[in-house]
């Protein structure tokens, strides 16, 4: 796994979004965060 600096700022990125998309459901950000980055890991990974 050679991940560029490129694909980490996506997933973080995409992880905050995540993280906000849940405070405005009123659920936890940091469950957001952690389905963002499995999903987005998921996919840079090809799995």
């Amino acid at each position: 796994m050679n991940f560029g600096l490129w694909e980490i700022a996506i997933l973080l990125l995409g992880a905050k979004i995540g993280g906000a998309f849940l405070l405005k459901l009123r659920q936890p950000s940091l469950a957001g965060e952690l389905l963002a980055g499995i999903v987005m890991g998921a996919i840079f990974v090809n799995l």
